[in-house]
């Protein structure tokens, strides 16, 4: 029987795999004028941003340094 810790962990494991399969992006000034498509944030910042499940994780790190995931919050600037 799964509890609510291993749906959790099973989503950041799962967002971790995601993200390390898209294929790499180049950094560049991001110039979009926002979310589209539903996502919560604009496409450049997508990039490291994975849903799963319909929750989206947050992920940290690179390939030299452990990756890591946790739920994402968009910080509000009110």
């Amino acid at each position: 029987m799964r509890t609510m810790t291993d749906s959790e962990d099973y989503r950041i494991r799962e967002a971790i795999r995601i993200f390390q399969e898209r294929p790499k992006q180049p950094t560049f000034a991001c110039a979009c004028l926002g979310p589209s498509n539903g996502a919560p944030e604009c496409p450049c910042r997508m990039a490291s941003i994975v849903q799963v499940d319909g929750v989206y994780y947050q992920i940290s790190g690179n390939e030299k340094s452990s990756i890591t995931a946790h739920r994402y919050q968009k910080f509000s600037m009110q």
